[in-house]
C-alpha cells in the first residue's frame, strides 16, 4: 500500500504538476517542463497499465487508500488533457 501511495506522491503527482498547472494558471507556461511533465504521466501510466493488465486494484481485492490516491492525482488530467489518442495505450488505467 504505502509503495503505491509514495507512486501517486512521487511518480504521478509532480509530472501531473508541471503538465496540468499551467493550463489552469497556477504556474507558468514552459515548454521544456511541459513536455517532462506529459512525459512523466506517460511513463507513470505505462507503469499503472501493466500492473492493471492482471489486477483489478492496486493492493488486494478491493479499494483501498492506494487506489483512491490514484484516482484523485488522475482525474484533473482525465478532465483536461488526456485525449482520447493519448489514453489509447492505457486501457487497464481507465478502465
Amino acid at each position: 500500500m504505502d509503495q503505491w501511495l509514495d507512486f501517486s506522491t512521487n511518480e504521478l503527482e509532480i509530472p501531473r504538476a508541471l503538465w496540468l498547472f499551467p493550463l489552469t494558471g497556477v504556474m507558468e507556461y514552459n515548454a521544456t517542463a511541459h513536455k517532462e511533465g506529459k512525459n512523466g504521466v506517460s511513463k507513470a501510466m505505462t507503469i499503472l497499465n501493466n500492473h492493471l493488465l492482471s489486477n483489478t486494484y492496486l493492493v488486494g481485492e478491493g479499494m483501498t487508500i492506494a487506489d483512491i490516491a490514484v484516482a484523485t492525482a488522475l482525474v484533473a488530467l482525465y478532465g483536461k488533457v488526456m485525449d482520447e489518442k493519448f489514453l489509447k495505450e492505457f486501457a487497464n488505467v481507465t478502465r
